[in-house]
């Protein structure tokens, strides 16, 4: 099928768009702009380039994609997986400065009014509720679930496989496999159910468990908690990943990662 362009669309003629593509009415799609196969805008949908989009995307209206920030420096863009549906009302900042990109995974559901702030990142298969805010350079690891209204720290992390439920303010990275909530967000146990349908297996779930009682409720270290789970024989995989993201948020400042991969006067850049 030949791509669909409404006539009340504005579509710049350097924009490129693949087959089955559709515009719907009053969009407009900016220079710069790449459109994968499949891909939908509905209705009143903004995306100013560079942006590239890949197959299978459903935008809805007044979605605004690529916009600038007005205190960051011009020249990054967007980057969009696909399968991902966007709700109406959402935006999507371009990156910062020349390099900087705001990246987008594959098969994610972004709720109504979400904002994703500048060189921000989401992997795959993630959903955010209604009116979730991600701050600049903050991100979201694959499977994880953020409820209504949650707000996201510049630079934090939400683990794979968490949970954040709103309204929450996570100033902190959130631990893989954990689920976490408040204001500011404290880790209450581990994501149970989104565990359990994601097919786990209850030693999986088990270890992860006795993880979060060593660790939130015995108030061990990761290195004595792994010292005592190796004896347990309970160093699973997911283990191992849940530690190495405690490892690195404690090498990062106020409990983010990714702070301790700043660059010089790059923190400046981070107040929304």
């Amino acid at each position: 099928m030949a791509m669909q362009v409404a006539d009340t669309a504005t579509v710049d003629p350097k924009a490129e768009l693949a087959d089955e593509v559709e515009i719907g009415p009053y969009c407009v799609v900016g220079p710069g702009v790449r459109i994968g196969r499949g891909t939908r805008l509905i209705a009143h949908v903004c995306m100013l380039g560079p942006t590239r989009v890949g197959d299978r995307n459903v935008f809805a209206p007044f979605s605004v994609i690529g916009a600038e920030h007005g205190d960051a420096a011009h020249g990054g863009r967007v980057e969009i997986g696909d399968e991902n549906a966007i709700r109406e009302g959402s935006s999507i900042e371009a990156g910062s400065g020349p390099e900087g990109v705001t990246r987008i995974g594959s098969r994610n559901r972004l709720g109504p009014h979400v904002a994703i702030a500048r060189d921000a990142w989401i992997d795959d298969e993630v959903s955010l509720g209604s009116g979730v805010r991600l701050g600049p350079m903050a991100g979201v690891e694959a499977f994880a679930l953020v409820t209504a209204g949650v707000d996201v720290h510049p630079a934090a992390t939400i683990g794979e496989h968490g949970f954040a439920g709103g309204p929450a303010r996570i100033c902190r990275d959130v631990p893989r496999y954990m689920l976490v909530d408040g204001s500011p967000s404290r880790v209450r146990c581990i994501n149970l159910i989104g565990l359990r349908r994601r097919g786990f297996t209850r030693a999986s779930i088990r270890a992860l468990r006795e993880a979060h009682r060593l660790l939130y409720r015995a108030k061990l270290d990761p290195n004595q908690a792994a010292l005592r789970l190796v004896d347990h024989g309970m160093m699973t995989p997911e283990i191992i990943r849940l530690l190495e993201s405690l490892h690195a948020q404690s090498s990062g400042r106020h409990g983010r990662a990714r702070d301790a991969r700043l660059r010089d006067g790059e923190e400046d850049r981070l107040v929304a």
